[in-house]
């Protein structure tokens, strides 16, 4: 009998979750899963090295999201694009933030059941705007954001109705911010000043 692999563990919890596999070619050992819940692209995606073994990642991208990146920052092709990301284990409970099965008989087992418990969970605290400036981009947090944090939850709140406080995200810019995140900063500003002078 063969042994399990990690990749077929996944395939049978998350099939039915309504996932669909995709391989890169540049990637054949690293397949992902993904769906669309509304605008939301939810993914998970095996990932291995040869010092460390095999370990899982899960993506979230609000696409809706990233077309206000993309009419904000109409220069950088690549505006919005990421996704957020979080290792299997940091959902685990088991007191690690990454965890990694090496040489393991029961690691596909293992990854598979982690995926099938905490998935779900994890993937719904993102999937409404409200929830995104909430729990992705601590719209309730003090102190300063990172520029990318504060372009993301600027749009956020714009698509909540909440343009001056995402103005004032903004604002003051950290001293050693780089160059070019001052200027996607700025474009957004702008983007956004426009838009709070079409409603007057």
């Amino acid at each position: 009998m063969s042994r399990k692999t990690y990749a077929s563990a996944l395939e049978a919890v998350l099939a039915p979750m309504g996932f669909i596999r995709r391989v890169k070619d540049y990637a054949p050992h690293e397949p992902q899963w993904f769906r669309m819940i509304g605008d939301i692209q939810e993914s998970v995606g095996l990932q291995r090295s040869m010092d460390l073994g095999t370990t899982c990642n899960l993506w979230t991208r609000d696409t809706a999201l990233t077309a206000l990146h993309q009419a904000a920052i109409p220069w950088d092709p690549q505006a919005g694009t990421w996704s957020v990301a979080c290792r299997i284990g940091a959902l685990m409970g088991d007191g690690m933030t990454d965890h990694w099965w090496k040489n393991d008989p029961s690691g596909p087992d293992e990854v598979a059941a982690a995926v099938r418990e905490h998935a779900e969970g994890y993937f719904a605290r993102y999937r409404t705007p409200e929830d995104q400036a909430r729990n992705m981009y601590g719209r309730y947090t003090e102190g300063r954001r990172n520029p990318g944090t504060a372009v993301a939850l600027a749009l956020t709140l714009y698509r909540l109705g909440e343009l001056d406080e995402a103005l004032r995200v903004l604002e003051p810019r950290a001293k050693l911010t780089p160059p070019d995140w001052v200027r996607r900063m700025d474009s957004v500003q702008a983007w956004l000043q426009a838009r709070r002078d079409e409603v007057g």
